[in-house]
């Protein structure tokens, strides 16, 4: 419980139940409730310090709060503190007790491990849903390389043997859509910290890169092949330089962007 709970045995009751709870969701793979659980236990502890562990973990908190949370959480447990008595430089063995409310220490050294706990917590569910996401571009990565192989065991047409040639196309389509694979990996490799609405989200746009990448170089295919834009010479125009348009299509939105802005002029002259 967050607040309410009283010294005695029943904290140390609560806290066995809880590790035995923490070792099963470890058993079963939940890393992140058991770790959870696990914080819960520490903070349960505070109820049975003496006054010089109290201290001690008291300025440890202050630490833990100036260097992990940012904002209001940093702000509140550091404030919560000083309320209490314990100096802004303070530490355990210049600080005595007389000078510290003790009951008011507790209080707020235990309602300030809550916040640091939540801070953990909610970075071990960001990591759980970065993870989750990962697997599933792994996943797409690797049956688009199965596709690939397969793909490649057909003889490629002669680029110009139709208006639309649909082998090519699929070609096309399966190399932008690798690149948009690969581009989500690495983007998703150097993802900073979010919030867990953000996390979620940005977790979908990335599964959807794959898509993106193939409709982008389905749109650089058929500009190449219109000639619309001198982007290339068209006696050049080969099925594996097609592929190798389509793929960084596909991994460079950029690319796509800035074909389009030409193709509807965007690079007409006085424009930047």
């Amino acid at each position: 419980p967050r607040s309410g709970v009283s010294r005695g045995p029943d904290w140390l009751a609560a806290a066995h139940h809880l590790l035995d709870t923490a070792e099963g969701a470890l058993l079963e793979g939940r890393l992140d409730v058991g770790w959870s659980l696990i914080h819960e236990v520490e903070r349960l502890r505070i109820l049975g310090l003496d006054e010089r562990d109290l201290l001690a973990r008291a300025v440890s908190l202050r630490h833990e709060a100036t260097e992990k949370l940012s904002g209001w959480r940093g702000q509140a447990v550091r404030r919560s503190l000083e309320a209490a008595g314990l100096a802004g430089e303070a530490d355990e063995k210049s600080m005595p007790a007389s000078c510290v409310d003790l009951a008011r220490l507790r209080a707020a050294l235990f309602e300030g491990q809550f916040v640091l706990n939540t801070h953990f917590n909610n970075r071990y569910h960001q990591l759980g849903l970065q993870g989750q996401t990962l697997r599933y571009l792994v996943y797409i990565l690797v049956a688009l390389v199965a596709l690939i192989l397969f793909y490649f065991n057909a003889e490629l047409p002669p680029a110009a043997a139709a208006p639309i040639n649909f082998t090519l196309m699929l070609g096309v389509m399966l190399f932008g859509a690798l690149g948009g694979t690969l581009s989500a990996m690495f983007r998703f490799s150097r993802a900073s910290t979010q919030k867990i609405p953000d996390a979620i989200l940005d977790g979908w746009v990335t599964l959807g890169r794959p898509m993106i990448g193939a409709a982008s170089a389905v749109f650089l295919h058929l500009v190449l092949s219109a000639g619309v834009l001198n982007l290339i010479e068209s006696t050049k125009l080969t099925p594996p330089l097609y592929l190798a348009f389509a793929f960084v299509s596909g991994f460079s939105e950029s690319l796509v962007l800035r074909t389009a802005e030409r193709l509807g002029g965007g690079d007409r002259p006085g424009k930047s």
